[in-house]
Parts: structure tokens; C-alpha cells; sequence
């Protein structure tokens, strides 16, 4: 997302922009840039949320006096269009009930790894990812979730369930990782994730 910004102002306002020259009236100019380019509310909340992340970094490093994006004078970033959407009964139980006869072994492949997401309560794809063998112990998956490591310390306990058993079994082919995708990553790309 942050790339994507980058790529965006680098378009729109060439390399010459600097982090002092935002001000609440570029802001405004820029939320309507957006619009113009028919980017809807979500869309450019997200962006929006980004530009005022780097701006407090610029605060906290003392490039900028005052991130324009706080205080009562702000320019309000637009609310998330927010949906709404479940899977119905009906559609789950053919998910987690399907054979590779059904959705051929590709599909049933990836299917797994949503319903080792499913069977341990929503877990975050990198966080998914990122667990390590030496994470299950005594039945369990302990892991501190990627997002708050850095601010907040809470473990996450998952019992490890009869169908997590299951895709761990088959799935779970990694030498250090459970799943094998990040082993042969450089350390670097793997601390990214």
C-alpha cells in the first residue's frame, strides 16, 4: 500500500514533493485528486491512512514541526465503506466438506490452508505463515501475532483440533516453518513478513 502511495504522489506531484510542503489545503486537494480519479471512499481512506502514517514518522523524527493530518483542523479522512459478508451455512459446509474429486487437487490444495485459517480462529495469513514447528507444544499453537508484536506481547493459544491435525499431517512438509513457503526465504524477506 505504502509503494503504491509512493508510486502515486511520484505521478501526481513528481519528485520534487516534500513532506513539508502537505498542508490541510494540499490535503483537501489531494482527497479530491482522488475522487477526480474515481477512487471511492475506501480507497482513498486507505491511502489517506498511509499519507497520515508517514506524516506522523516525519513528526516523530522532527522533518515536520506538526503532522497536518491530527488535531481538530484536520482534513477528516472518509469512513471505510464497510460490507458485510458471510458465508452462508450451506456454502461452509461444502467448503470444509470437500474432496479433491470435487475441486480438483489444485483448488483443494490452497483450500486447506483457509480452513487451517478456519479451524484456528481466523489466524492471519502471515502469522499462519510464520508459525514454526517448535510453535506446537502439548497439543498446542503458540505464537505472538506479527501485527502487535512490536507494541504488545500477548501469546495466542490455539488447540490443535483433530482437523488441524489433519492439514498439519499432509500440509505441513516446512523444515523450520510448518507450511514450507518462508524456509528457503533469505532471513531478511522473512522478518518483512
Amino acid at each position: 500500500v505504502y509503494r503504491e502511495l509512493s508510486r502515486l504522489l511520484l505521478k501526481l506531484y513528481g519528485e520534487n514533493l516534500m513532506v513539508t510542503d502537505i498542508t490541510p489545503q494540499w490535503i483537501t486537494k489531494f482527497k479530491q485528486k482522488l475522487r477526480d480519479r474515481g477512487n471511492g471512499n475506501t480507497a482513498i481512506s486507505i491511502r489517506m491512512r498511509c499519507l497520515r502514517h508517514i506524516l506522523n514518522l516525519s513528526e516523530d523524527n522532527g522533518t515536520i514541526q506538526a503532522n497536518p493530518m491530527t488535531g481538530k483542523s484536520a482534513p477528516k479522512i472518509p469512513q471505510w465503506n464497510k460490507r458485510n459478508i458471510a458465508i452462508s451455512e450451506r456454502t461452509l459446509s461444502r467448503l470444509l466438506n470437500a474432496s479433491k474429486d470435487q475441486v480438483g487437487e489444485v483448488n483443494w490444495y490452497w483450500l486447506q490452508f483457509w480452513k487451517f485459517q478456519y479451524y484456528a480462529n481466523g489466524i492471519n495469513v502471515v502469522d499462519m505463515l510464520r508459525l514454526k514447528k517448535t510453535d506446537i507444544c502439548n497439543g498446542e499453537i503458540r505464537f505472538t501475532r506479527r501485527k502487535t508484536e512490536d507494541e504488545i506481547q500477548i501469546e495466542v493459544i490455539i488447540p490443535i483440533t483433530q482437523e488441524l491435525s489433519n492439514i498439519i499431517s499432509v500440509l505441513g512438509t516446512g523444515k523450520e516453518h510448518i507450511f514450507p513457503f518462508l524456509d528457503n526465504c533469505p532471513a531478511r524477506t522473512v522478518e518483512v513478513y
